[in-house]
């Protein structure tokens, strides 16, 4: 299958629609077409140029800042404002029919990028497609439904006409950028149940890959490779209970960040993920490697890469979500080990922490 990884929620493309769902809301708070349409184009522009700089090609934002475009001459050289209740429709709709004919090419397109081995833009045109594929879904059943009350109510002037021709529109597009938001969410979460996980020798050569749901099953007959992540504040470890495990036979002491590494995911990737999940307010932390070493008992077999991260900032030390914690002092640690308080692996790591720290308090007070 190959390596599955998380989709990034900035390839959630649907978020091209966001000029004509302010050019749509401006209508109703200013009342002006003209003013309404002007504001949404120099939106999409703006937009449109950022995304150009930021490499990423977002198809939506471009035909809906082109159908903008269009709208904006053509109020300039009508006499009369478009139907007040229909412009919204009228969007909607123009929008759709160049998304419709780009959605009936979309094999033709993703050959090309396949044929180019663009990795990431075949990325960026799947997501094009998906967002696409749910708007056109959503803006189709809108329409039948404008259709069949149109015919039993005798025209659209009624309360309910207006909901669906007015208001809906706006709607349409906002639920298209929430189902695809949604869509992704849930594509992360399936992958992350199935995402593969190296297979290493001792020398940390990569033999293969296997699923979380094979490596549970494998126990200790192969070596895959984790990340821990020490916290050091004040010449202490900071220490976290780990949830009950087989490997532990219950709650241990153990340090706050570990994680697998994941197939085709670098050691510095790892590192950052790690750091988002427990500090996302702290951008400019960096681990320090300290050690690599294999570990194996009864149940796992792990290579194990050990950082340490010093943290002096007494305010940064506290945005540590991992709230249910504490510092241990290196005599508090010791009086405690061998007696099932700490995990298999911080044991083993102890001495070389314990050595570390010790010399780091040293050098700091000479």
């Amino acid at each position: 299958m190959g390596n599955r990884i998380k989709i990034s929620y900035a390839l959630n493309l649907a978020i091209g629609f966001i000029p004509v769902i302010f050019t749509i809301i401006l209508l109703e708070i200013i009342g002006s077409q003209e003013a309404s349409i002007h504001i949404g184009l120099a939106i999409g522009l703006a937009y449109t140029v950022y995304s150009r700089i930021q490499k990423t090609v977002n198809v939506i934002l471009e035909v809906t800042t082109s159908v903008l475009l269009v709208y904006s001459i053509i109020v300039l050289f009508l006499e009369e404002d478009i139907s007040y209740n229909l412009l919204p429709l009228f969007l909607e709709i123009s929008i759709a029919i160049p998304l419709f004919f780009l959605f009936l090419i979309k094999r033709p397109i993703m050959k090309r990028y396949k044929e180019m081995k663009k990795g990431r833009y075949t990325q960026i045109a799947e997501s094009t497609i998906v967002s696409i594929r749910i708007f056109l879904i959503i803006t189709i059943v809108h329409i039948i439904l404008c259709g069949i009350f149109y015919i039993h109510m005798n025209g659209y002037k009624s309360v309910l006409m207006w909901l669906l021709i007015y208001i809906a529109p706006v709607f349409v597009f906002i639920a298209t950028i929430c189902l695809n938001q949604l869509s992704i969410y849930i594509f992360n979460l399936m992958m992350s149940e199935h995402r593969y996980i190296p297979v290493v020798d001792n020398k940390g050569y990569v033999l293969g890959k296997v699923t979380q749901a094979e490596l549970e099953n494998k126990g200790n007959t192969i070596c895959t490779p984790v990340i821990r992540i020490a916290v050091i504040h004040e010449g202490m470890l900071y220490l976290i209970k780990q949830p009950q495990l087989e490997l532990f036979e219950g709650e241990r002491l153990d340090i706050p960040m570990e994680s697998t590494l994941y197939y085709g995911e670098t050691l510095d990737d790892a590192i950052k993920r790690i750091l988002q999940d427990a500090m996302p307010m702290a951008n400019n932390l960096k681990p320090v490697f300290s050690i690599r070493y294999n570990f194996k008992n009864r149940l796992i077999h792990r290579q194990v890469y050990l950082y340490l991260l010093p943290i002096k900032d007494e305010k940064m030390f506290n945005e540590l979500r991992i709230f249910s914690g504490k510092l241990w002092t290196m005599n508090q640690i010791k009086d405690n080990l061998d007696k099932n308080y700490f995990s298999e692996l911080f044991e083993h790591e102890f001495d070389h922490l314990q050595t570390i720290i010790d010399t780091r308090e040293k050098y700091k007070e000479s």
